[in-house]
């Protein structure tokens, strides 16, 4: 199955908290695998505008505004490591990866699908419908990616217990996120209805991958406030 740039970013996000240590602030590090999963797919072009780059950062975290000047230290930082090359498009300042950069990209890549992967297959194990397994992963990845990137906030306060209400499947719009992750699929009314209870089962079950994977993924909604990303909303950042 070949994903698109956008959803191949929100899997990387996945992963960014599997830190080593190695004397870098868990900020700086943070920020670096979020730059260098905004740079994905430049190594063979010009790059992305460093605006830009800011934006798409802010949007995978849920967020409206960012420090560019974070951004940038960011990027100043990768270069120095031979990671990312420093460009400039329309005489702005932009950035793309190295090859180097596109190898530590393909590698965390690797590291954050194994961590949906094993969801799936644990969602999938007595598989037995007319669409082809590899549709049916395709239909879950999906679910799983638009529930957290359209309501991954609500997702977080229900699963941290910072609201009154606990139950995950009642703070998102279940149907929508479903009809949204079958689009140009045919499915039959027997596989639909497996798929939704094999969705509905991700997000309420509380099997250890189901919960790693969910409470991976809520942090993502907080690590834009962490490291003040977006500076109007720093008075309520929450508590973890």
């Amino acid at each position: 199955m070949k994903l698109s740039n956008d959803e191949k970013q929100k899997c990387l996000y996945a992963a960014i908290l599997r830190f080593s240590t190695d004397g870098q602030s868990l900020r700086e590090k943070t920020l670096d695998y979020l730059v260098l999963a905004g740079l994905e797919g430049t190594a063979d072009g010009q790059g992305i505008k460093t605006g830009v780059l800011k934006r798409t950062i802010g949007n995978g975290l849920g967020t409206e505004g960012s420090k560019i000047e974070l951004i940038q230290e960011s990027v100043d930082r990768l270069e120095q490591r031979g990671l990312v090359e420093k460009t400039r498009i329309d005489y702005k300042p932009s950035a793309r990866l190295t090859s180097a950069g596109n190898r530590s990209l393909e590698q965390l890549s690797s590291e954050s699908n194994g961590l949906i992967s094993r969801a799936i297959d644990k969602l999938l194990v007595d598989y037995d419908a007319d669409l082809s397994i590899e549709e049916a992963k395709m239909v879950i990845k999906r679910f799983i990616i638009n529930c957290f990137v359209d309501y991954g906030h609500n997702i977080a306060l229900s699963i941290l217990g910072k609201t009154r209400e606990t139950d995950v499947t009642n703070v998102i719009d279940f149907d929508r996120a479903f009809e949204k992750s079958t689009r140009s699929l045919s499915i039959n009314l027997q596989d639909r209805i497996f798929l939704e209870h094999r969705c509905y089962h991700f997000l309420k079950g509380h099997e250890k991958v189901f919960i790693d994977l969910k409470f991976l993924l809520t942090q993502v909604f907080y690590i834009g406030k962490i490291l003040e990303l977006d500076k109007r909303n720093q008075s309520r950042t929450p508590t973890l």
